[in-house]
């Protein structure tokens, strides 16, 4: 008896065994299930959390003077139509707006809550896109996407590119839909987000014209020459419409504010392409990586993407050829931002190689998944340093001054009056503080004016060699550097450094 019971319980425990080792076996295999049904939607869930937020930390430091030059067109109105009035190419018609309603306080996200959204919604679309290449691609394109330091700067600054760049998503998500199956729907859409597009940044032309290219080449492979001539108009009309009466009423006027002095071919390259790296532009390894990404994305497009003759055109149109004439073009000003409505096209065609590349074999999995964790890192790098310094202290710097001045009001002479003593105005209102302030020419350090700067303000761009003088002047005029407050964005904001009278 003995026996038969100890023989019945090891078959009872082997059993319960087998019934928990099949319960695990089934909760694996639902786990995978749900996986391979859902792993592109769990994908982009958490690329667009870590996205959204990463994007929001970057969104808490200081504005910087184009955001404040924003700002204070949006204070300057009485009514919303009053931004169609403000000729200049720093309103941007959409954020502007956007800072009429919502631009007040110290609470700098506010400010940025439109660039915000969007570049939020622009990881998802990016992600959305490169996954109907395959999973790969989706995969890729969504992590360089969340964690893409450019886009990161254009979606936590209140200007107009992020806005403009989600618009560029949605028109191209509506263009391809259209072509697949004309509907009065998805042309309507088509239409909204190309005349938002334009009043986001005027830099959608750039895309505008992929879109038009990409059009033309799609209904050449009609038999139909009105069914083409119909589709073509549809799509086009109301845009072009738009675009038209902008440049009349709006663009033909319009001021220009200024920009960077950049003239040469590389320069211009590895300014645009450089931060995708998160490499200082400047650099030469900068200058080398910019090179290399453009050759590689080239050849893709011309090589890879020739099967398919509307995508490779429109990618062909807006990361070929527009490029090489913005960067050949004599251009007065140019800018990183003034290429960044191309930037989620771009990593499109980096996800498409690198994917590719995985997937032919182990050696190129391996080559392709170095080079999405070497982008990755140096991306990570340059977003740490955003979230910890930002695009500048001025409010500190502001802060100092008024605290540190022995005299009232507080003289203060800068190396860029427009620029510097917009910013310095604007963060005073901000500082409990009866002094006020006087501003006069930096020749006045020197000269014989009356009231002489006890302040002296300098600013600098991101530069990893630059060493700031330690004096300034001399004689009875000499100005001591008593602070520095830095910035560390490649793309926007500057350095600050005061100087005080010894």
């Amino acid at each position: 008896m003995p026996i038969r019971f100890g023989v019945k319980l090891m078959l009872d425990e082997q059993s319960v065994l087998h019934i928990e080792s099949s319960a695990m076996s089934d909760k694996i295999q639902n786990s995978a299930n749900i996986w391979e049904k859902h792993k592109e939607g769990i994908v982009l869930a958490i690329v667009v959390m870590v996205g959204g937020v990463v994007r929001f930390l970057s969104a808490r430091d200081n504005l910087w003077f184009d955001e404040i030059w924003s700002v204070n067109f949006a204070r300057s109105m009485r009514s919303v139509w009053d931004v169609f009035r403000i000729q200049h190419d720093n309103n941007h018609i959409l954020n502007t707006l956007c800072l009429y309603y919502f631009g007040t306080g110290d609470d700098w996200p506010r400010y940025r809550l439109l660039s915000l959204t969007a570049g939020t919604l622009s990881v998802f679309l990016i992600g959305y896109l490169a996954f109907r290449r395959g999973f790969a691609e989706g995969l890729i394109a969504s992590m360089l996407a969340a964690l893409s330091y450019p886009l990161i700067v254009y979606s936590s600054e209140a200007r107009g590119y992020a806005p403009a760049i989600l618009c560029a998503l949605v028109a191209y998500l509506a263009l391809l839909n259209f072509h697949r199956g004309p509907t009065l729907l998805r042309a309507g859409v088509f239409w909204i987000f190309c005349v938002a597009g334009f009043l986001s940044h005027l830099t959608f032309l750039l895309v505008f014209v992929g879109f038009a290219a990409y059009s033309f080449f799609c209904e050449m492979k009609s038999a139909s020459l009105t069914k083409s001539l119909r589709n073509l108009t549809g799509l086009y009309v109301i845009p072009l419409g738009f675009i038209v009466l902008y440049g009349v009423f709006f663009v033909r006027d319009m001021a220009i504010g200024g920009g960077q002095h950049i003239t040469d071919f590389a320069g211009r390259l590895s300014v645009f392409l450089s931060p995708v790296a998160g490499v200082f532009p400047g650099s030469a390894l900068g200058i080398v990586l910019s090179a290399v990404v453009f050759a590689a994305v080239a050849a893709w497009i011309l090589l890879g993407e020739r099967k398919s003759l509307p995508d490779g055109v429109f990618f062909a149109t807006v990361l070929i050829v527009i490029p090489l004439i913005a960067f050949a073009f004599p251009l007065k000003f140019f800018g990183a931002r003034y290429l960044a409505v191309l930037l989620p096209f771009l990593y499109l065609m980096i996800s498409a190689l690198l994917g590719r590349m995985a997937a032919r074999n182990k050696t190129g999995f391996i080559v392709s998944a170095v080079l999405v964790c070497a982008l990755m890192l140096g991306n990570i790098a340059r977003i740490s340093d955003q979230v910890a310094i930002g695009r500048g202290k001025y409010l500190d710097a502001v802060r100092y001054i008024m605290e540190q001045s022995t005299t009232s009001p507080v003289v203060i002479a800068t190396d860029a009056p427009l620029r510097n003593e917009m910013v310095i105005d604007f963060y005073k209102s901000f500082i409990p503080s009866a002094k006020k302030i006087y501003y006069v020419s930096p020749r006045d350090a020197w000269g014989e004016g009356q009231k002489k700067p006890e302040w002296l303000v300098t600013h600098h761009a991101f530069h990893p060699g630059y060493v700031p003088p330690f004096y300034i002047g001399d004689g009875n005029d000499r100005y001591a550097l008593v602070q520095i407050f830095p910035s560390a964005n490649l793309i926007s904001g500057w350095s600050w450094y005061l100087y005080q009278k010894s």
